[in-house]
């Protein structure tokens, strides 16, 4: 059987929100009635995900997400960190595991060695 599923109830509940399904690896952001996909952890981090605590996102049930509409796949030049970053991004954008996404909050804060 469906579970019904109060849809304008979620979309306003997880507005502007990172969520995931638990034991999946794909995490979206909740953006104008639509989710939206990371393409990759670089960009999640980019746009303030992180993986360690606090963690920013919430689980979601598949169900409710499944009837969320898709969007367009999230990129990092929409991140409001972008400005700070763009100048940096062929280094940036090889950073891509977890220890190193570290060195991105630096650049993001101005604290970077480039500055």
């Amino acid at each position: 059987t469906d579970i019904p599923v109060d849809i304008a109830k979620f979309l306003t509940l997880y507005d502007n929100k990172f969520v995931k399904v638990k034991g999946e690896p794909a995490i979206y952001l909740i953006q104008n009635g639509k989710k939206r996909v990371f393409p990759d952890k670089l960009t999640f981090y980019i746009f303030g995900g992180r993986f360690g605590e606090p963690r920013l996102y919430e689980y979601v049930e598949r169900t409710m997400l499944d009837v969320v509409p898709s969007g367009d796949i999230l990129s990092a030049t929409e991140s409001p960190k972008w400005e700070q970053i763009k100048d940096e991004w062929d280094m940036v954008k090889v950073m891509t595991e977890p220890e190193n996404l570290e060195r991105i909050e630096d650049l993001i804060n101005n604290d970077s060695p480039f500055n």
